[in-house]
């Protein structure tokens, strides 16, 4: 007899601790992989399905309605009516809304949704001309029209501005604007409009076309570029007559190309590789840190096709585009010898070491929702820009690693040789989402705001992709029907409104505010520089404040005085009740034949940073000049009134300059 016992039938042996931790881990890791990577088969959008054109008119028709309210809230907050904030966001919201449901559904032909949110993005920049009928809204879009009208006018490239000495080394935005001025005999501001609408048309064709390709649905592409929208940049900082603003639409359009050559047969490669080689150097002389962008993108995508051990990928056209992208910047930076160490380098610098203080120290060291001027955005404003990146960062959760192993949908999985990740186009925009968080951070710092700003667009990119394949593999189920399409579009919008609340990008208009772009560019300023184009003459040394600056500059041609163009600092101007010896050497020193006085600016503290130039209010105690201190220049012998418009003063100091 065995001394070994062999088990009955019906006995349960008992499982060896080893394997009773094995199984639990591999419990644990499918329930954990079920929330964050699970990826079952991805929705196909029925081919059966017919474009509603009613249902696109309806969208243009109600979105017409809210643009029409919006206007009404405007001429309201002119009035000083406290109603009017209310009536603006109610109605951009349901103008969202209607747009998102439209888009988002299920079930709808792709040509209905990309109408959708052509009509969308068109709305959400009629918001901002709206705001400003008459003239640009944004401080830097001034910048940008000297550099439009030196083209047009003196019909030369390169000329000298004085606000921002590197617009005019990067003309691609003016250069494209100028013909539309000579073809339609269009003024120079109406013209720019045009320009910024057609650039928004493509940026969404571009945003909505690469997606549907690289997912192979057309319901996931519209809920990404809706989630594209709600980034802080895209209603404000790409909206605005910039130089980034044509260079993004530009970006998406090479990159969308660049991506699509993994899925296109051979025969239609070239074909979106000649397009990606033509826009490159375009890129290039439009925008500095969008041509590096460009540059680090393309490698990402030659890096991963050369690391996929797959058959016929198209190594050797990626690789030619990045080596095109990567060699246009410095080529065109030494043709034109821009200085980028001194304009890009100190802001990255003090971004970087700003964000390390954060990190170590652990508060953030700029104060949310609250402008310079100690102002802070009402509740309900400030709950909607929590919730739009509280419902990125979820949709990032959900569905990261989903993009890292996404492939088309009825797409088998290759045995041999063994893919390390079904599509390397869907692993770059991973990565580029990835990156939203570190944006984040960089906006919870002082000096890294516009870094932040900038590279946040760039990630959002990626960032809808996931938030949207979140959406669609692993929401699907629970917003179904018309309540879960419902709360869909209403997060969406949510999360649209929260970013242009985080962006800063749109106000209701008041009345006449210190230092708040938009809010303080009204006719008095643009009268007073026409004056003195007209009485003055041109390019005469003039020295003024942030608002008046701008105006000097374009609308009255002058030459204003900059650090940035190398010239003496100028605050000191205008704080303390007397010109001194110092005061008088700044004017011997800038050769300063004007000074413009604003007598409004003790009136509050700046909307957006600073009177005069960056800096000027923590030199002086967050306090504003004085009115005496302002009122010095009318007290000089030596000094003329030449002009004394009401709050707007211009003085004559060419006699203490000599």
């Amino acid at each position: 007899m065995s001394s070994t016992a062999e088990p009955h039938a019906g006995m349960t042996l008992p499982v060896p601790p080893d394997a009773r931790r094995a199984r639990l881990a591999a419990r644990g890791w499918a329930a954990v992989w079920a929330v964050i990577g699970r990826l079952p088969a991805g929705a196909v959008d029925p081919s059966d399905a017919r474009i509603r054109w009613r249902v696109v008119a309806g969208v243009a028709v109600l979105n017409g309605v809210c643009l029409v309210l919006n206007a009404v809230a405007q001429g309201m907050g002119r009035a000083g009516q406290p109603q009017a904030g209310a009536l603006f966001w109610t109605a951009m919201l349901v103008m969202v809304f209607g747009s998102a449901l439209a888009a988002s559904r299920p079930g709808v032909h792709r040509l209905e949704r990309l109408a959708c949110l052509v009509v969308l993005g068109q709305s959400l920049h009629l918001l901002k001309v709206i705001f400003s009928p008459i003239g640009f809204y944004g401080f830097d879009e001034y910048l940008h029209y000297r550099t439009l009208l030196d083209i047009v006018e003196l019909q030369t490239l390169f000329a000298s501005n004085s606000l921002l000495p590197i617009s005019p080394l990067y003309p691609g935005l003016e250069i494209a604007v100028a013909p539309l001025i000579a073809l339609t005999g269009l003024a120079p501001f109406p013209a720019a409009l045009l320009g910024i609408s057609l650039t928004r048309f493509v940026a969404v064709m571009a945003c909505f076309l690469m997606f549907e390709r690289i997912s192979g649905s057309s319901r996931l592409a519209a809920i990404a570029v809706l989630v594209v929208m709600s980034g802080t940049s895209f209603v404000g900082f790409h909206g605005q007559f910039a130089y980034e603003t044509l260079a993004f639409a530009l970006f998406l359009v090479v990159i969308g190309c660049v991506l699509r050559l993994e899925q296109e047969p051979p025969s239609m490669r070239w074909q979106f590789a000649l397009v990606a080689l033509l826009l490159i150097p375009v890129v290039t002389v439009t925008h500095h840190l969008t041509s590096y962008l460009t540059a680090a993108t393309i490698v990402g995508v030659a890096v991963l096709m050369l690391a996929r051990p797959m058959p016929g990928q198209p190594r050797a056209l990626v690789l030619l585009l990045a080596v095109v992208a990567v060699a246009a910047p410095p080529l065109w930076k030494s043709a034109v010898s821009a200085p980028m160490s001194d304009y890009l380098g100190p802001h990255i610098m003090h971004a970087l070491s700003d964000m390390q203080s954060l990190l170590l120290r652990g508060s953030p060291s700029r104060t949310f929702f609250v402008g310079t001027d100690g102002v802070q955005a009402p509740l309900a404003l400030r709950l909607m820009g929590v919730i739009s990146v509280v419902m990125i960062g979820v949709g990032l959760f959900f569905g990261f690693f989903r993009a890292l192993t996404f492939r088309l949908p009825g797409e088998r999985e290759a045995r041999k040789p063994r893919r390390p990740w079904p599509s390397s186009a869907s692993v770059l925009l991973a990565l580029a989402g990835a990156a939203f968080p570190v944006t984040v951070i960089f906006k919870m710092t002082s000096t890294g705001w516009e870094v932040g700003n900038r590279l946040g667009a760039f990630a959002m990119i990626g960032a809808g992709f996931v938030c949207a394949l979140s959406v669609t593999h692993f929401w699907g189920r629970s917003l179904r029907g018309r309540t879960g399409r419902t709360a869909l579009a209403g997060v969406l919008a949510l999360m649209i409104a929260g970013g242009i609340v985080n962006g800063g990008a749109l106000l209701v208009r008041t009345s006449y505010q210190v230092s708040a772009d938009g809010q303080s560019l009204e006719p008095l300023g643009i009268a007073v520089a026409g004056w003195m184009r007209q009485v003055l003459g041109e390019n005469n040394r003039v020295v003024a404040d942030r608002t008046n600056s701008i105006l000097a500059s374009t609308y009255g041609r002058q030459n204003v005085l900059s650090t940035l163009n190398g010239d003496p600092a100028i605050a000191d101007l205008y704080f303390g009740d007397r010109l001194g010896a110092h005061e008088r050497n700044i004017i011997a020193a800038g050769f300063v034949d004007y000074i413009l006085v604003d007598l409004r600016l003790p009136m509050s503290a700046p909307k957006f940073g600073h009177y005069y130039e960056p800096g000027d209010l923590s030199q002086y105690d967050n306090l504003p000049p004085r009115q005496r201190d302002l009122a010095k220049f009318e007290r000089h012998p030596e000094i003329a009134r030449v002009l004394d418009a009401g709050p707007v003063v211009v003085y004559d100091v060419r006699k203490i300059r000599r």
